[in-house]
């Protein structure tokens, strides 16, 4: 049976998770008859999928091999002629599927993303995320080849094309997203939709801390301009230990920090050039984001002093 799109979440004892996001999925203004949802599970050992049962239209138990593996495997036994992925810690809004069958009416059109909040009010998680938002948005419209952003958490694709690309890259164990995201651009248009949206777990973010992530993060996508992405080691997330990430994170030099910075420099500038409107965003946030951590810095003063 020929669908319009088959939505593929990869799991791994996400029974926190997981409900919220397939009762959004299950909850769409796009008819149900329209799309599927496949669970693809690697051997969950808590409630998972018995949380999903009820919401899925297809399970598929595979061996632990990594997201890339996972999604893979799920668009093989897809129906739809689009591909939808997201994570199990991502919830999508009432529109999404609706908004991004719309979107493939232009056939030049060959995948994308959308825009994507923290599950968190800090202010300064939202800031990093609209900035992250636009310089996706950025990435997406330039026209080199070897640049993309289309973060696996949430993601499209036609299944033709995805096919014709050969998939995610399972031998990357980090950025196999933004891999799959430049192979896509090669084959046409990637497009950012900022009329709908998602809300994703900011849980790797806690973990390994901003400071690490944005550097890592802009390096790989400055390093893509020379060629393929480097294979980095990421460590798991789904655990309540504490992760110690001096013996798990790759260090990057102070001489790649700079380019880093340079590199974020000149898209922040690219960004604020297209779109005069953003100036005044970010201005009105760092006031607010300035004004939020003084607040913060002086109760905490206030509180050691007390306790003094």
């Amino acid at each position: 049976m020929s669908l319009d799109l088959s939505v593929i979440v990869p799991t791994l004892n996400e029974g926190k998770y997981i409900g919220f996001c397939l009762k959004a999925l299950a909850n769409q203004t796009l008819p149900r008859e329209k799309y599927e949802i496949i669970l693809v599970d690697s051997y969950s050992n808590d409630n998972t999928v018995k949380i999903s049962e009820k919401y899925v239209d297809k399970i598929v138990f595979v061996p632990r091999n990594g997201p890339g593996y996972a999604r893979n495997v799920g668009a093989k036994i897809a129906n739809g002629r689009i591909l939808v992925f997201i994570d199990a810690d991502t919830v999508a809004s009432k529109d999404l599927l609706e908004k991004i069958l719309r979107a493939f009416t232009d056939d030049k059109i060959v995948g994308g993303t959308c825009f994507y909040h923290p599950d968190s009010t800090r202010l300064f998680d939202r800031f990093i995320y609209i900035t992250a938002n636009n310089l996706t948005k950025l990435c997406d419209m330039l026209f080199l080849r070897n640049i993309a952003a289309v973060p696996g958490f949430i993601c499209f694709i036609r299944k033709d094309v995805f096919e014709d690309i050969g998939g995610f890259d399972e031998s990357l164990t980090i950025f196999e997203d933004h891999d799959l995201g430049i192979r896509m651009k090669k084959k046409g248009k990637i497009i950012y939709l900022d009329e709908t949206y998602v809300m994703t777990s900011i849980r790797r973010n806690k973990a390994l801390g901003y400071s690490r992530i944005i550097p890592l993060y802009i390096y790989v996508h400055l390093v893509s301009l020379l060629g393929k992405p480097p294979k980095i080691y990421y460590p798991a997330i789904r655990t309540e230990k504490p992760l110690h990430v001096n013996n798990t994170y790759p260090f990057l030099p102070t001489k790649r920090i700079i380019l880093t910075t340079m590199f974020f420099a000149v898209c922040l500038a690219l960004l604020l050039l297209l779109s005069p409107q953003k100036l005044l965003d970010y201005a009105l946030y760092l006031f607010y984001l300035l004004k939020s951590l003084k607040h913060s810095f002086l109760k905490s003063y206030t509180s050691k002093s007390v306790n003094l």
